[in-house]
């Protein structure tokens, strides 16, 4: 875990023209290191690549983060140079917000599957190492690991490159006193793939929480929360993929709705949650029919009415104007909109 003359890529190259294929080159030596491999590679001093392992490495473990952690705590000029790891950028960002009193940015960027949900989970847990632990501070910490199970589970979903891929762009704020203790945090999710929920592309999965939702729920309580379909067009369309191996959706189930329940959102709160997502499974199961009369003005109609109306209720809107967004496209056509 000490440092090499090979951490920075951009350091080592020796004053040669610094090309891709010479940086692909780095990270692939650096991966076949042994006894395990060196996933992260410094692009200077602002920059740290990494390489997803697909795999639990022990440069990942908390005893790894202890280590950064005490090498942070020494104030000596003795310190162990440590090898690159976002550990160690998640410890310099702290350490800068602490000297300076500054706002400090991490930001993860990358192709999907490539590790950055992994990456950012690594920068709290060393966040968690560091921070001062008080009482306030401690329930504070685990209120935000309760939100990301919240946020990946409404979020994430296993596509062909990752079993849990975001799909979603997550900006997180975590807020500071001057004691370094953490004091709130601010979530806000952009750019969500909402055609997934429709349109779930070949050997890949919906959201994980409608497959929590409709694996997890008990018998009673399935009324209760509006599942009145035993299938779902949304999340059994041939081609996609409806269990996860290793995975149990009933566990995640109630890991969630107690992750939930911790962060404030009591159990009718989690009604009108789940309702709201049982009504969007259950609008998949709506069959729309042709008008056998072609010169009618209504291009389909909604053939199983009884599910139509028990959609509008679960999400609280009028059932004629569900049917008239169901059957009808409306489109802006220069000034005009038609439908």
């Amino acid at each position: 875990m000490d440092a090499k003359s090979s951490d920075d890529v951009a350091r080592s190259n020796d004053g040669a023209s610094l090309t891709s294929e010479v940086v692909a080159n780095r990270l692939e030596a650096r991966f076949s290191a042994n006894p395990e491999p060196q996933i992260f590679t410094y692009l200077g001093s602002r920059f740290l690549i990494s390489v997803n392992p697909y795999e639990a490495l022990e440069s990942q473990s908390d005893a790894a983060a202890a280590i950064y952690a005490e090498d942070y705590r020494n104030t000596s000029e003795k310190r162990r140079g440590l090898a690159p790891h976002v550990f160690a950028v998640a410890s310099n960002a702290y350490l800068h917000m602490r000297q300076t009193g500054l706002n400090q940015s991490l930001v993860f960027s990358g192709e999907t599957g490539t590790g950055k949900s992994e990456a950012k989970r690594l920068a709290m847990r060393m966040l968690s190492f560091l921070r001062p632990h008080a009482r306030r501070d401690t329930q504070m910490f685990d209120k935000i690991v309760e939100a990301e199970i919240v946020l990946e589970a409404f979020g994430n979903a296993k596509t062909t490159s990752h079993a849990n891929a975001s799909r979603v762009g997550t900006y997180t704020e975590l807020q500071f006193d001057e004691l370094g203790r953490i004091a709130g945090a601010k979530y806000s999710d952009y750019m969500l793939d909402r055609n997934r929920v429709t349109h779930v592309p070949d050997n890949e999965r919906n959201y994980h929480v409608f497959h929590y939702l409709v694996n997890g729920v008990q018998s009673d309580e399935r009324s209760k929360f509006g599942l009145s379909q035993s299938t779902h067009e949304y999340l059994s369309r041939p081609g996609t993929i409806q269990r996860l191996p290793g995975v149990d959706d009933a566990a995640q189930f109630q890991d969630l709705r107690m992750a939930m329940h911790s962060l404030g959102l009591r159990d009718k709160y989690q009604e009108c949650i789940f309702q709201v997502l049982a009504g969007i499974l259950e609008l998949g199961n709506l069959q729309l029919e042709d008008q056998k009369d072609t010169t009618a003005a209504e291009a389909a109609y909604i053939k199983n009415v009884e599910l139509l109306e028990h959609v509008a209720l679960l999400l609280g809107i009028d059932a004629g104007n569900l049917q008239q967004a169901v059957t009808y496209h409306t489109r802006m056509i220069g000034r005009e909109l038609c439908t």
